[in-house]
């Protein structure tokens, strides 16, 4: 069973917390975190609020989110690509199932399949998370290596554009992440 976003925000911890214009009733997005990283070279870039990411064509990497996801045992995700971001010619390839437990941030398999370049800014919304209830079970929950590390779309308001293009949504987000973490 999905679970709707009036459970979801109660049950798994979001840091920072969404917009509301990130959540709708079965989703929420996902925004361009700090870090973008390509397997093939093993090169990392760091990304600043108002820079953009350019992503080229025939590029193939991975965007860290900036959400950062402490997922109860009784639920599991899904990683889906916003439909925004399918028309700018970039697929967020689906990375398979967040695991129930699953803590850190997502790392978003990112390609850009069309003719031209594409930009995405820090703290621009890019995917979206589904989030499934999972059965009673004995299985006990495992812990991937991937848990609490990093690596081993247009904007729908005016403001929100505003704010992407000057950094200072990405620089709000983060002050808020930098706070929790500190916590």
């Amino acid at each position: 069973m999905i679970v709707p976003s009036e459970k979801f925000l109660q049950e798994v911890k979001i840091t920072p917390t969404p917009d509301s214009y990130q959540v709708n009733i079965a989703a929420v997005d996902l925004r361009v975190g700090q870090l973008a990283y390509w397997p093939d070279t093993k090169n990392e870039k760091t990304l600043i609020g108002g820079l953009p990411l350019c992503i080229n064509p025939g590029d193939h990497f991975l965007i860290q989110t900036l959400e950062s996801f402490e997922i109860p045992e009784d639920m599991m995700a899904v990683v889906y690509p916003r439909s925004g971001t399918n028309r700018k010619g970039i697929t967020v390839d689906m990375t398979g199932v967040v695991d129930p437990g699953y803590k850190g941030k997502l790392m978003i398999p990112v390609s850009n399949l069309g003719q031209e370049p594409v930009e995405f800014y820090p703290g621009e919304r890019i995917a979206q998370i589904c989030f499934h209830r999972v059965e009673p079970h004995s299985t006990e929950i495992r812990e991937s290596k991937y848990h609490a590390n990093g690596i081993a779309a247009l904007p729908d308001k005016a403001h929100e554009a505003e704010a992407l293009a000057n950094g200072s949504l990405f620089e709000v987000k983060i002050q808020l992440l930098n706070r929790h973490e500190a916590t």
